[in-house]
């Protein structure tokens, strides 16, 4: 009996002996491509040529496979981090606290901790006192509290259906409606998206726009030229008409006498990936001194996803006085660390403004230029040239809505683009 109990306690160390991680483990060796985290096979970085390395996660309910590059199904998954052998026991930490990946005969299974515990990575154990924090994320997988999205009725994996609208709406590009997250976080099992980073995501040495609306006709569509594709309509507007290549907003011709914007369901729990430009050209028709609008936020105010608020990347114009312009830059990134660039220009109100967002090495920097009012694309009037003085992280924080342009705005806007992956910055 004294043996049995012996071997039983051993059986029992083994097992929390194989759970356990090291401290301090090295990050491996960046030479360009894609290669494995030291700690989680729920991530993976990207690596340029000069060692430089940007972590992302593969999408929910995938590990990265150390053998095939890609994320894949955790049956699928051969992950050099955690060593999953037939027999063995180990226990390996998830994004967030309150789950764990259990190997079992072979193959890696997410676990959840007890109600109130979460897991200790070192002894491969769930208790009250671990001392785990979530990794950033987590937070993009975790359910809100309330949520008014569900899959799409018809069927079809990259849609989703508003409850509280009626109305159906497609993910974005490569991505599937979770129930469990209330967001597109799956991989489009109909576009066949295995790879580990989307190719509209992936460096490009030209910095060709990942991402731009098409201002032709309603419903607004958008366009990859990088990837010489067609997104979509997932584009929602109110009080906007369009002609001559431009969309004219104004609250005298919405439904209800709301402000004007256009919204891209496109960037819903779509992080934008650095290096990045976004650039969006407008004039004001009608505006005062004092008022203000929004040139771009990701904290639209829907009932359908209160996750939305409070705003992660907002740019908002006032216009002081005659000639005079004030805009304010928020951008955060993925640990929370925020920056507010606050500047001034002169412009005069007839003239088309030109702003230009750049995020590269935890940098922002906002551009400002005059492209007089007949929309030349003269760069040379540069108005304005702030960075931020805040050291932000690698990464932008990802926010659960997509992105208004120009909520409040009286005038038009002519361009709006983004170039992820830009590697001309």
């Amino acid at each position: 009996m004294l043996f049995g109990k012996a071997a039983f306690a051993f059986l029992i160390c083994l097992a929390a002996s194989e759970a356990q991680l090291p401290p301090g483990i090295p990050k491996p060796k960046c030479n360009g491509g894609l290669i494995p985290h030291e700690e989680y096979c729920q991530l993976f970085y990207q690596c340029d040529q000069q060692g430089n390395r940007v972590e992302l996660a593969c999408q929910n309910n995938t590990l990265w496979s150390s053998f095939l590059n890609v994320c894949v199904f955790p049956f699928q998954a051969r992950c050099s981090t955690w060593k999953c052998n037939r027999g063995s026991q180990a226990r390996y930490p998830d994004v967030c606290c309150d789950s764990y990946w259990q190997c079992n005969n072979g193959l890696l299974e997410q676990r959840n901790c007890p109600t109130g515990q979460t897991f200790d990575k070192f002894n491969g154990q769930c208790s009250q006192f671990s001392g785990c924090q979530d990794k950033e994320q987590c937070g993009f997988l975790k359910v809100p509290k309330t949520c008014n999205l569900t899959a799409d009725p018809e069927g079809d994996p990259r849609v989703y259906y508003e409850l509280v609208t009626g109305l159906r709406r497609p993910c974005a590009l490569g991505t599937a409606f979770n129930s469990s997250t209330c967001s597109c976080s799956n991989l489009s099992p109909i576009v066949g998206l295995s790879l580990g980073v989307h190719p509209n995501k992936r460096l490009d040495p030209l910095c060709r726009p990942s991402y731009s609306i098409v201002f032709d006709q309603l419903p607004l569509s958008a366009y990859s030229e990088k990837m010489n594709a067609n997104l979509g309509f997932g584009l929602k507007t109110n009080g906007v008409t369009v002609s001559n290549g431009e969309a004219s907003l104004s609250a005298s011709i919405s439904s209800d006498g709301s402000a004007p914007y256009i919204y891209s369901y496109f960037f819903a729990a779509n992080q934008l990936l650095a290096p990045l430009q976004f650039t969006l050209s407008f004039i004001t028709e009608s505006i005062a001194p004092g008022q203000s609008f929004d040139l771009v936020s990701n904290a639209f105010d829907n009932s359908n996803n209160p996750g939305c608020s409070p705003a992660k990347l907002r740019v908002t114009v006032t216009y002081v006085a005659v000639n005079s312009w004030r805009y304010d830059v928020h951008v955060e990134d993925s640990e929370g660390v925020f920056d507010t660039l606050i500047f001034t220009v002169s412009a005069p109100i007839t003239s088309y403004q030109k702003f230009v967002f750049l995020f590269s090495n935890g940098q922002a920097r906002a551009l400002v230029f005059d492209l007089g009012p007949f929309k030349e694309y003269n760069l040379t009037n540069k108005i304005a040239d702030e960075r931020s003085t805040v050291e932000l992280g690698p990464r932008l924080a990802v926010s659960r809505c997509g992105l208004t342009f120009g909520e409040g705005l009286e005038g038009k806007i002519r361009e709006v683009s983004f170039s992820e992956g830009c590697g001309t910055i």
